[in-house]
């Protein structure tokens, strides 16, 4: 993390210490790099994200515009945090439980073209 980055978190340095993903709260975190990724143009959100839902959990599709960045930056804290995970239990992670249907409420995955999309991208930013 570089010092523009630590100001925008109001993360103050004590001493020595490294500051990590730990150490900041996970929205301030993803909204610092979502913008990040955003100005540096190191991923894009590909044409057809306006118009496809995040899993069958959900009734429409995202109606942020930062949505796709947000998502990178989420997969990206996730990453660093848990570890090396595949497409799958990232599925699960950003899944959920449909709330407006008649039955049981099992949880259900997300999506994994956005995801398999997302670590594409990020992969190849790096």
């Amino acid at each position: 993390m570089n010092a523009a980055m630590c100001e925008d978190l109001d993360i103050v340095k004590r001493g020595i210490e490294m500051i990590t993903a730990f150490d900041v709260e996970p929205n301030k975190l993803n909204r610092a790099v979502a913008k990040k990724l955003m100005e540096e143009k190191l991923v894009s959100p590909p044409e057809w994200i306006i118009y496809v839902k995040t899993g069958p959990h959900r009734e429409r599709a995202p109606q942020d515009e930062n949505f796709w960045y947000m998502r990178c930056a989420a997969i990206l804290r996730t990453l660093y945090i848990k570890g090396p995970m595949g497409v799958s239990l990232l599925r699960e992670k950003f899944g959920g439980k449909p709330g407006s249907r008649s039955g049981r409420m099992h949880a259900t995955k997300a999506g994994g073209s956005i995801i398999r999309k997302a670590l594409q991208q990020l992969e190849k930013a790096v």
